[in-house]
Formats: structure tokens, sequence, C-alpha cells
């Protein structure tokens, strides 16, 4: 690709004091210096994508504290189903990040139930499998409403505790929220609770 080629021009002339150097694009090219044959290598699928790797996505969108929001809520027939898929997805998106990430995630219906009810985790690899050990034992609340609001509420208290505290990343936040897309209790409004926290 183009841009591979544009950052291994000058390597083998500029090399001093460069040990090993790796590329990803966002087209999924990887390269690394120096040279190493992947497919001879039974540990590295032909699948890996360079852009879903947290080096990468840390590289491109810097460091950062997210909160990850699982509406359990039983609003429809299909709520399990829902809930498996959101979890996939959590799931996904911690595997992107690093430890230079602050991370916690809030199932919530008719009251939100965080991972820690304090404070934001660091993303270090034992952090990161906690959550997923944590975000696997979720389940559907069986009879819950959506309370979006309330959950907003839990995170940005949760996001003035880490401040406070030094947990955070002292970057962005990213809420990344995974809904049936209906907020059922209406006596606080999302959009506000956002607003009186920007």
């Amino acid at each position: 690709s183009e841009q591979v080629g544009i950052w291994s021009n000058h390597l083998d002339t500029s090399s001093e004091g460069l040990i090993w150097q790796y590329i990803g694009t966002p087209n999924g090219t990887l390269g690394s210096y120096p040279a190493y044959n992947w497919t001879s290598n039974n540990e590295c699928p032909g699948d890996y994508k360079p852009e879903l790797r947290p080096w990468y996505i840390s590289g491109s969108s810097g460091q950062k504290n997210m909160v990850i929001f699982i509406d359990i809520s039983n609003t429809a027939p299909a709520s399990n189903t829902r809930v498996n898929y959101e979890k996939q997805i959590a799931i996904l998106l911690l595997g992107t990040l690093s430890f230079r990430d602050f991370v916690t995630i809030i199932p919530y219906s008719d009251f939100p139930a965080p991972y820690d009810e304090n404070v934001m985790v660091r993303a270090t690899l034992e952090n990161v499998n906690a959550l997923i050990d944590y975000v696997n034992t979720i389940t559907v609340n069986t009879g819950g409403s959506t309370n979006i609001g309330l959950a907003m509420q839990t995170a940005f208290t949760i996001l003035h505790n880490s401040v406070d505290s030094g947990d955070t990343s002292g970057c962005t936040n990213t809420m990344v929220l995974l809904t049936n897309g209906e907020n059922e209790i209406k006596s606080i409004n999302p959009q506000t609770v956002v607003d009186d926290n920007s």
C-alpha cells in the first residue's frame, strides 16, 4: 500500500538505533521492520486486523475514558437476543483499549448497576479480563424498563469521581450507548443530563 511505502522509504538508510517498528493502515495492511513472514507463523491467523488492535486504536484515537452502557431492560420479545448482541459489542470495545485508557460498564434498566460505583478502572489486561467476565454475567432484567437518563447521571458521577481520585486518562470522554432505542422512563431527560455536564 502507498502508506506502507512512504513509511518504509528510508528504513534501510536511516535505521540507526531503530530496532523494531510496525505500521497498520485503515485498510488492514500491516508492515513491520525488520521484515517478518507472518504467513509462516502458525500463531498469527490470516484474519489478523491491525486496525482492531489496541496499539492501532490507541495511536489513532488517543487515550480516553470510556463508559459502555448496556440496556438490560425487558422491553421486547427479543430482549435476550438484543442483550447478547450488546454484550458482544461491549467485549469487542473492551478488546480495543490500552493501559492508557480508563473504562467502566453500566448495565441499566430501571436503575443502573455499574461495574464499580465510584470510579473508572485502568484498562490493564487484568482489569479488561475482569470486565469481560462481568459482561458475560449480565442478563435481562425481567420486567425492567429503560431509564437512560439515570444511567447517564450515574456515568457522569463516576467520571467526576474518577477525575477527583486521579483514575482518569485526563483526555477524551467517550460514552457508548447500547440500547433498544426507547427511553421509557422519562423523569430524567438524557439530553438535559449531557447538556448539564458538558
